[in-house]
C-alpha cells in the first residue's frame, strides 16, 4: 500500500465514472493497454481485485467501491489545497482599456505593495469593453464605460478633469468650461478616443484648452 501513487486512484476514479476501459483511457489522455496496466499494478499493490472484468461494462468489486470512496476524498482533498495554494501565489489582475488611473497609477501600485506585500499586482490592458472581467481574465477593471452585463458590479471611485482641444476661432474656445453633452452636439467637432459614452477630448487645429469633468468607475465580477 505504501506504493500506491495519485494515478493509480485517478485511473481507478476514471473507470468507475466511465464505465469502460476505453472511455476512462480516452479521459485521462492514454491509451488502452497503459490504462489495463495501471490497474493491474493498483490491484497487485493493493493485494486485492478491484475491477471485475467479467461483463463487457467494468464494474468494480466491494474491495473497488471501498477504495474509490476513500480515493476520492483523497483526490479532492489535493484538488482544495493545490487551488489554495495556487490562489496564496496568483497575483490580483487588475483590467483597464486606457491609462489605468492616470496620475493615480504609480500611488495605487505603490500602496498595494505595502499594504498586501504577498498579493502581486498585475496590471493588464484588455481591448474589450470590460477590460476582462467578462472573459475571466481580469479580476477588477478600471472602467470609462458602464458595463452592459447585469452581473457586473461597479463603484464610482472619484472624478477626473478632462480636456478639451478646440480651434482658437472656435465659439466654444472662449469658455472656462464646456460639457460633454455641448461638444457631441457639435457636428463641426470630430470626436476621438477609444470611450463611447462619455466621449473622449474634441480633436481640432490650434487649440485651447477647457477643462470638463466626469467619473471614473471600477467594476468586479459578481
Amino acid at each position: 500500500m505504501d506504493d500506491v501513487e495519485l494515478r493509480h486512484l485517478r485511473a481507478l476514479h476514471a473507470v468507475a465514472d466511465a464505465g469502460t476501459i476505453t472511455a476512462a483511457a480516452s479521459r485521462l489522455h492514454m491509451t488502452q493497454p497503459a490504462l489495463s496496466r495501471t490497474l493491474a499494478q493498483l490491484e497487485a499493490r493493493v493485494g486485492v481485485r478491484l475491477v471485475d472484468r467479467s461483463s463487457r461494462h467494468l464494474a468494480l468489486t466491494p474491495a473497488g467501491t471501498t477504495l474509490l470512496g476513500h480515493g476520492r476524498a483523497i483526490l479532492a482533498h489535493l484538488d482544495a489545497a493545490l487551488a489554495d495554494t495556487r490562489a496564496v501565489c496568483r497575483p490580483l489582475r487588475v483590467g483597464y482599456t486606457c491609462a489605468v488611473l492616470g496620475r493615480q497609477t504609480v500611488p495605487l501600485l505603490r500602496s498595494w505593495r505595502r499594504a498586501h506585500p504577498d498579493v502581486p499586482l498585475d496590471v493588464v490592458r484588455q481591448d474589450n469593453s470590460s477590460a476582462g472581467l467578462a472573459t475571466g481574465d481580469t479580476d477588477v477593471a478600471v472602467l470609462r464605460t458602464a458595463p452592459a452585463d447585469p452581473l457586473i458590479r461597479s463603484e464610482a471611485l472619484y472624478t477626473e478633469d478632462r480636456i478639451a482641444a478646440l480651434p482658437d476661432d472656435h465659439p466654444l474656445a472662449d469658455r472656462d468650461e464646456v460639457r460633454l453633452a455641448e461638444l457631441t452636439a457639435r457636428p463641426d467637432l470630430p470626436l476621438c478616443g477609444r470611450t463611447r459614452a462619455p466621449p473622449r477630448p474634441a480633436c481640432g487645429r490650434r487649440s485651447s484648452v477647457r477643462s470638463g469633468r466626469w467619473r471614473w468607475a471600477t467594476w468586479t465580477s459578481g
